[in-house]
This record gives C-alpha cells, sequence and structure tokens, in this order.
C-alpha cells in the first residue's frame, strides 16, 4: 500500500468517527476530518493516479463530505424533527464501518504490483560514452561541423574503453546494419551500406531506394520486407495500365507498372 493511499484510509476512519461519536466544545473541529479526507483522495490521485481498489475509499471519502455539509446545514434543526432519522443515522454508520472494511481490504489483499529488488554481483545501471571521429566528416548531417559516430563510436570503445567494458571484447569484423523501419530508416541504411563496406548486412523493410543506391549497387546480403507490386499499386490509388501507356522511369529507363507519378518497377523505386 502506497503512502496516501494508507493516509485517506486513516483519513476515512476518521472522519467516521467524528461523525459518529457526538462532539462538544473544544473537540467539534475535529468535524473537519471529513472534508479533510475528501482533500486527501484528491491529492491521492493527483500524486499517485487512481487504481480501481481504491474506489470505496473515494466514494466514502466523498459520503463523509455530504454527510459533514448535512450536519453543517441541520444544525439550527430542533431536536424533535431529527428523531426520525436516528434510524437512517444507525444504519448509515453500519454501512460506513462496511465500506471501511472493504476499502481497507481491496488494497491491502491486492497491493501494487513491485518487481523484486534486483541481486546478484552486478549493479545495476547504464554507462554512456560519446565517441566522435573527428576526422571523418558525417555527410547526412546539414552542419559542416558534424562528424561520423556510429561504427566508428563502437571501434572507439573496442579500442580505449577507460572502463574496460568493452575494450577488445567486440568483433567489428563481423558488423552488420539492420533496420526495422518504414521509409526513411531504410533508406538511410541503404545509403550507409553502399559507403561503408564494413557493414556485413542488412534488413529493411517497406522502403525504396534512392537512385544512387540503385545505380551503384549493394554488395552486402540482404533482407527485403514488403508487399507484392499489385498491392502497392492498390494502396497508392494506382490502377494497372496497359503496356502500351506504362511511362519509362529516368533512372532506369524501364516500363514501369503504374502512372508517371510514380515508379515501382524492380530496377528503382525511385519516384519520378
Amino acid at each position: 500500500m502506497r503512502s496516501f493511499e494508507a493516509l485517506l484510509l486513516l483519513a476515512n476512519l476518521l472522519a467516521m468517527l467524528v461523525l459518529a461519536v457526538p462532539l462538544h466544545g473544544a473537540m467539534r473541529w475535529l468535524r473537519l476530518a471529513a472534508p479533510a479526507a475528501l482533500l486527501v483522495a484528491v491529492a491521492q490521485v493527483a500524486a499517485q493516479g487512481p487504481r480501481w481498489q481504491m474506489v470505496p475509499a473515494y466514494v466514502l471519502a466523498g459520503l463523509f463530505f455530504v454527510v459533514w455539509l448535512l450536519n453543517i446545514t441541520s444544525a439550527g434543526v430542533p431536536t424533535a424533527r431529527k428523531a426520525p432519522c436516528r434510524f437512517a443515522a444507525a444504519a448509515g454508520i453500519g454501512l460506513g464501518l462496511l465500506g471501511l472494511v472493504v476499502s481497507t481490504t481491496l488494497p491491502v489483499v491486492l497491493p501494487v504490483f513491485r518487481f523484486a529488488s534486483p541481486g546478484g554481483p552486478y549493479a545495476i545501471g547504464t554507462l554512456t560514452y560519446h565517441w566522435v571521429d573527428t576526422g571523418r566528416r558525417e555527410i547526412f548531417a546539414t552542419s559542416p561541423q558534424a562528424r561520423r559516430e556510429l561504427v566508428d563510436q563502437l571501434g572507439a570503445v573496442n579500442r580505449a574503453d577507460p572502463n574496460g567494458i568493452l575494450a577488445a571484447r567486440l568483433d567489428l569484423r563481423r558488423a552488420g546494419a539492420f533496420a526495422f523501419g518504414i521509409s526513411l530508416g531504410g533508406i538511410v541504411v541503404g545509403e550507409v551500406c553502399r559507403l561503408e563496406p564494413r557493414l556485413r548486412a542488412w534488413l529493411v523493410m517497406d522502403a525504396p531506394m534512392p537512385a544512387d543506391v540503385v545505380q551503384a549497387g549493394l554488395q552486402q546480403p540482404a533482407m527485403w520486407i514488403t508487399r507484392d507490386a499489385a498491392t502497392m499499386q492498390q494502396e497508392v490509388g494506382h490502377g494497372p495500365t496497359s503496356t502500351s501507356t506504362r511511362p519509362a522511369c529516368a533512372p532506369c529507363s524501364s516500363a514501369c507498372p503504374v502512372t508517371v507519378t510514380s515508379c515501382a518497377c524492380a530496377q528503382c523505386s525511385t519516384p519520378t
């Protein structure tokens, strides 16, 4: 049980007591426990978030507040007119006690889930390095001061890790480019594999390739996850056209199966 939840249950218990037991003289200020319980309920929801196990406690806090308001508004009513309401008051006390039992049992039996504290000889945490190859410009950045970081960052850590965590532990000869994304992520991987021969393999999903990648070709083995050409034609809103009306694709000079606004042939997927 969390701290605000325990405080709310105690506030409801105190509100129940001060509303059920007549208070006189200097003790009457304790009746403010009823609106205080509602404020604690609001604070618990705001600070820790609501959960269904605490719903009975929320309802009790609201009911105690309503009873408190009724007691204030009926303070000037003669005692004789209040007599018929004693049975209702007794029933209310019984239901309130039942509500306290239920609202206390639920969060105790079904507490907020927590993971077990980690053990073992190794500490839990993260360590971040920022390694930059100052001798190589980052061609995909707009700033001329940007430098390469990705694979070269791993290489730098493998050579000179000040903490000795990855030093001499990485086999960069078996590095691979992996992309599981749509559109831009696959385009970037294609460009990187064209420019970086140390990357040995790649995976791309639903991404066109730029013209320079298509023209130069890629030597790395690749796995391409996509749809068939007929499905792609339906998705972009282009129906099949006759062979005589298919326009030529500018980069590969072949007949495309769609209109001139898009090229989806096997040799090139760059829009024209």
